[in-house]
């Protein structure tokens, strides 16, 4: 018996072997000397199963809906985290500008007689509806220049309203508000490798929103109203009920801290879950290389019981390696079912110019996104 455990450490844990680790994002091979090949070679049997089954499973998803981002683009149901994203944080990266939209809508839109709360509701362009449908008269203009507001006409205030929401879109304070809401880290594969942009924005709104809204709505619009059509309804709802502009004002905190929530008790499982599972999973590979010449000489010192604990510490190490093939699945049919709860809201979006990302749906949609992310949580 103790020959044959003898014979059993030095053939797993003597001979040394090479082990080269891969970036699934960018395929950069990295080189780890040392490793018992008691590890090393059933390592390397398991990664390279699961990477196949995970490459021909992404393989077969893009042929079968040539919409779907891989788990090797922007990651584990990053689609979805990505339009979640937009639900917040103007005011942190552009303060000028929220407070620009509230002052617009209470000096300029409330009273206007071509402002309609109902084409307003289906406005594909929230941003664009007011800037169009104000009435005359004085408002107060914010900007760096003039933090306390300088009095501005609402003929004047329209266009600059309209430009810096553009800008906020195309500029650094989209970039930044991404970022600070995004709980993972963006992968070598966005469109500026290693941070999240609005042209990784597109290409959700492409293959994701477009597949249930259609394509009437611009991405740029689609983003605009994704982030500022929730502010302007507040302020609306807000306006009339407030004697004056701080008041209104509080009257909006309340309605977004309200509305956020619902979303924060959604998402907060999918939130721990992106925070958490790839570094454990990481660490757990780790601890499997790291323990085992410890593991050896435990099992020769159990006798007999030894090649049962080999056995049980090998599933460990197929079961750190197992998670890629499941997440890939996860992550296409959460992007699947993302689409059909998108096709049933974008029927109330439906207006004379198609289907889009309203003032209306606002809610509902990030309803949507929320409920999926805690789905995505759950199952892996």
């Amino acid at each position: 018996m103790v020959l044959i455990l003898l014979v059993t450490y030095f053939a797993l844990a003597v001979p040394k072997a090479r082990v080269q680790l891969e970036d699934i994002y960018t395929g950069t091979v990295t080189a780890v000397d040392g490793v018992p090949i008691g590890i090393a070679y059933p390592g390397a049997v398991i990664s390279t199963i699961t990477r196949s089954i995970t490459t021909k499973v992404e393989t077969a998803f893009s042929g079968v809906d040539g919409n779907y981002i891989s788990l090797s683009a922007q990651g584990y149901a990053s689609p979805l985290r990505l339009l979640l994203s937009m639900r917040k944080g103007v005011s942190n990266f552009d303060p000028y500008l929220e407070a620009n939209l509230k002052t617009f809508i209470v000096d300029c839109v409330v009273g206007s007689t071509t402002f309609k709360p109902g084409d307003f509701a289906k406005s594909q362009h929230a941003v664009g509806y007011i800037t169009t449908n104000y009435r005359d008269g004085l408002s107060v203009y914010y900007s760096p220049a003039n933090p306390q507001g300088i009095a501005s006409a609402c003929a004047e205030s329209a266009p600059l309203i309209a430009a810096a929401a553009d800008n906020f879109i195309t500029g650094t304070p989209m970039t930044l508000l991404l970022n600070a809401n995004m709980t993972v880290r963006a992968t070598p594969n966005t469109a500026t490798a290693g941070q999240w942009t609005a042209p990784d924005i597109e290409t959700v709104h492409a293959n994701t929103v477009t597949t249930a809204f259609g394509a009437a709505q611009s991405a740029t619009e689609f983003m605009e109203n994704a982030l500022f059509a929730g502010i302007i309804t507040d302020a609306y709802n807000c306006a009339g009920a407030s004697t004056d502009i701080q008041a209104m004002r509080q009257c909006t905190i309340t309605l977004t801290q309200a509305s956020e929530q619902w979303k924060t008790d959604a998402t907060a499982g999918g939130s721990f879950f992106q925070k958490t599972m790839i570094p454990s999973m990481n660490i757990l590979l780790l601890l499997f290389y790291a323990f085992a010449p410890m593991m050896f000489i435990f099992i020769m010192m159990a006798g007999w019981h030894g090649l049962n604990v080999l056995t049980k510490y090998l599933i460990f190490g197929v079961w750190t390696q197992t998670w890629l093939p499941f997440a890939a699945i996860i992550n296409y049919i959460i992007q699947v079912q993302t689409v059909d709860e998108l096709r049933r809201i974008a029927v109330a979006s439906t207006d004379a110019a198609g289907k889009a990302l309203t003032p209306a749906v606002l809610n509902p949609f990030y309803e949507v996104l929320s409920t999926k992310l805690a789905v995505a949580s759950e199952m892996l």
